[in-house]
């Protein structure tokens, strides 16, 4: 399986370091791991789950392409965390055209509610330090997604 881009690229080695210490902070907070998959069609504003440029989100593709990373319309991608196969289906999509439509997996930790407002407080102090580029919130396809 051929390695994916990912959203965005941090090389600022202070930013880099600051998620590492924040990724330390938080490592013991309790929570799972969701695996969603966002779809849509060339033209629409594409949906923004979590952190639009974590690290857990693959580049994204056409349904064509997914489709074939799957080998059908159902398939398992890998958590890059844990190596844990996930459930992926597309078939409600089956009909929609697969060059004309994209697709985004993402996985998004989730903590737990009594951790919840300690785990957003700290990545918010991250953005405030380190903000995103607004040209890096919204790709259009594919080919709008820094490597």
């Amino acid at each position: 399986m051929a390695e994916q881009k990912k959203g965005r690229r941090i090389t600022n080695p202070e930013e880099v370091e600051a998620i590492r210490q924040v990724q330390e902070r938080l490592r013991d907070v309790p929570g799972r791991t969701e695996l969603q998959v966002v779809v849509w069609r060339k033209g629409e504003e594409p949906p923004r789950p979590g952190l639009p440029n974590s690290p857990s989100a693959t580049r994204p593709m056409t349904l064509r392409e997914f489709r074939e990373r799957l080998g059908g319309d159902t398939g398992h991608l890998p958590d890059p965390e844990t190596g844990k196969l996930r459930f992926v289906s597309i078939e409600q999509w089956a009909n929609d055209d697969p060059d004309e439509t994209y697709v985004m997996p993402v996985l998004t930790f989730r903590p737990d509610d009594a951790h919840a407002a300690e785990w957003f407080d700290e990545w918010q102090k991250h953005l405030k330090r380190f903000p995103l580029d607004p040209g890096e919130m919204n790709p259009s396809g594919p080919d709008d997604v820094a490597s």
